[in-house]
């Protein structure tokens, strides 16, 4: 496993969530045991609750004591208006409860504004699925859209001269979906896997899951392992890994949210050379239970730490 001995972890984990009484905290609403404690918490904690609702995949709403704010993926929108309706320093994102594809604009936005801090509950288990033609135990998505690059990070890729980075989560297929799509190079694919995972065997279970593709391409070799629970960490990988091959980055978002965001950063602070790419899947039904660690990211605390350390 490949670690920065120096990094700090840039978080606290607890058993439930802890905020100041102040808070203001940015969630949605879900169906999920884990989002529903989070934000039952939130609302118990502080009233300032700021409620998101996805319109589609390039906008959606905040909503702050009975005022909407519509927010875009690109281009003008309401977010200075906004901004200026957040009295304190600090703002709560949950990841737990956001798409993937919505953090990015919030993120960027609040970055050297506001003191940014991600909340994230692990769950405590994943179903398996009881559907017979299916080639893998976890089918947590239903189904999967066209691979695209979320808005504002996609690069030009000449001629395959790109490193393709897959962080890789329970379903084999989105991987190999996602590598037909792109084409990437055999030696430019540098796969991760979420290990130590939110449990000792999920680990060993990403890696049993994608071994179609391990086995039908030569992409074992470049693979490694770091954290289901440290974007910092995967931000150092995406860092070292660009200086060593002076070649931009192309990041498959197939793994847990912290990883996520840590590729989100990574691609912030590194314009025109990272493109985030999803395959926008639609959840299938109770496919977590429970509720395992709740995790505060210090995401502005660590923005130019995680620069500085050898």
């Amino acid at each position: 496993m490949a670690e920065d001995f120096y990094l700090p972890n840039g978080y606290s984990c607890s058993d439930e969530l802890n905020l100041p009484d102040s808070s203001y905290v940015i969630m949605k609403i879900g169906s999920e045991d884990r989002c529903n404690y989070l934000i039952q918490r939130a609302y118990a904690i502080t009233s300032n609750v700021i409620l998101l609702h996805s319109i589609d995949r390039y906008s959606y709403r905040l909503e702050l004591n009975g005022t909407y704010y519509n927010l875009k993926s690109r281009g003008k929108d309401d977010f200075d208006d906004f901004l200026g309706q957040i009295p304190v320093e600090d703002i709560y994102i949950d990841l737990t409860s956001l798409e993937i594809y919505e953090l990015p604009r919030l993120i960027k936005g609040f970055n050297g504004r506001k003191r940014i801090l991600c909340i994230y509950a692990e769950p405590k288990n994943y179903i398996t699925t009881d559907i017979e033609s299916s080639e893998s135990d976890y089918e947590l998505y239903e189904t999967h859209s066209e691979i695209s690059a979320l808005p504002g990070y996609s690069i030009v890729r000449p001629d395959n001269n790109y490193n393709f980075v897959p962080i890789l989560g329970f379903q084999g297929n989105r991987l190999t979906y996602m590598s037909e799509s792109l084409q990437a190079l055999e030696e430019n694919t540098y796969p991760i896997v979420g290990s130590p995972g939110y449990k000792m065997d999920f680990g060993f279970i990403c890696i049993s899951e994608n071994r179609r593709l391990f086995e039908s391409r030569n992409i074992v070799r470049n693979l490694t392992y770091y954290p289901a629970n440290a974007p910092f960490r995967i931000y150092r990988m995406l860092k070292k890994l660009s200086l060593r091959t002076k070649m931009s980055i192309v990041i498959g978002l197939l793994g847990t949210k912290p990883q996520a965001l840590g590729s989100i950063i990574f691609a912030i602070k590194n314009p025109g050379k990272c493109e985030l790419v999803y395959d926008f899947p639609n959840k299938r039904e109770s496919s977590f239970s429970g509720i395992g660690k709740i995790y505060v990211y210090l995401v502005s605390d660590m923005w130019d730490v995680i620069d500085s350390v050898a």
